[in-house]
């Protein structure tokens, strides 16, 4: 009876054994018909595409769609991704008439509204890089995924224009840290065609991370018309709000923010403190000289570095004061100086 059971048993092990072989063996075949055909229909349609793309006037026959249609959607995709992404941007519009024809448009647009947000996120990629109708980005940036509303996002700041940059900055309004830098990158690209609607966003917004990522978005574009949004906000009672400020007018410049941010010299918060020094020596104010050394002496070590570093960079005045904090009683102003002066020239943050 043991000796049944156990020869069962073995041949029930030995059939499970071959049914894998077997399983392992066909799938093996399955992966190797579909590399062959994939790399056959593959090649013969990047080649289509090829000729297609060198005279785009005339229209693709009824026998060019059939081998293009032959690809899955993902392979259509990958390849005409591939091929706009090697093009010029005049030559890219017979690639996207491509997507068109082919209907990898139509299916991305679909998947924008798909109930899954991954799915949503794919058809905002495919059609990044395969359309130039941005119609649909009004309906993306106010997804409820933040992955899906940072590519909407990143899709709109491909055009610069006044009404894509009024579109996305309201968003910008107490949005989620992961969200804000997707942001931030898009309207820093956008330059000039951002700053009214910053502006706006300055003059209105009552939130301080919010002032702070648009101040530093100004910083950046350094356009004159922040002026009076910077001036004003320099008097925040947020630090945080403040210290962005405080680079903006070291970006800009003007006979208004030197007494601004000499004023800030003084003020309680140590990253204020060191901000204000920043923005004097980018601002190269070499009649801030004594008052920046007057840091040199501050209780925090980051505004004693900016101090150091702001009097080496201003000139002959600075670097003498400087030196005579190497024999200063303060141990930590005298640390400092010699610091920052063994430095090479040319690296100097």
């Amino acid at each position: 009876m043991i000796l049944e059971l156990l020869l069962g048993l073995a041949a029930g092990e030995v059939a499970t054994v071959a049914a894998l072989v077997i399983a392992i063996a066909a799938h093996a075949s399955l992966l190797r018909w579909r590399a062959r055909r994939h790399e056959r229909l593959y090649l013969g349609a990047r080649q289509l595409l090829y000729e297609y793309i060198s005279d785009p006037l005339r229209p693709l026959s009824d026998q060019e769609q059939r081998s293009l249609r032959r690809l899955t959607w993902n392979e259509q995709v990958d390849i005409l991704v591939a091929l706009a992404r090697s093009l010029a941007l005049d030559e890219r519009p017979a690639v996207f008439e491509v997507a068109r024809i082919l209907g990898v448009l139509e299916k991305a647009k679909r998947l924008t509204t798909s109930c899954f947000w991954p799915w949503r996120l794919k058809g905002v990629r495919v059609l990044m890089l395969l359309s130039d109708n941005r119609s649909p980005i009004a309906q993306l940036v106010a997804d409820g995924n933040a992955e899906v509303r940072s590519a909407a996002v990143e899709w709109a700041a491909d055009e610069p224009t006044a009404e894509m940059a009024a579109l996305i900055t309201p968003l910008l309004d107490r949005a989620a840290p992961q969200y804000r830098f997707a942001l931030l990158d898009a309207m820093i690209r956008m330059r000039g065609s951002a700053v009214e609607p910053l502006c706006n966003l300055l003059r209105t917004s009552t939130d301080a991370p919010t002032l702070a990522s648009a101040l530093k978005i100004a910083r950046h574009t350094a356009d004159p018309r922040f002026l009076p949004e910077a001036l004003s906000l320099a008097q925040s009672e947020s630090a945080e709000v403040v210290c962005a400020a405080a680079g903006v007018l070291g970006a800009i410049g003007g006979a208004e923010c030197p007494p601004i941010l000499r004023g800030l010299l003084g003020h309680d918060d140590e990253f204020v403190r060191a901000a204000a020094i920043r923005a004097l020596r980018d601002l190269d104010d070499r009649d801030s000289v004594e008052e920046i050394a007057a840091r040199m002496n501050d209780r925090s070590w980051s505004v004693r570095r900016e101090a150091a570093l702001a009097l080496r960079a201003l000139g002959a005045d600075g670097a003498i004061l400087l030196r005579r904090f190497t024999s200063s009683p303060d141990l930590f102003a005298a640390e400092m100086a010699e610091q920052v002066l063994s430095l090479p020239f040319g690296a100097t943050p």
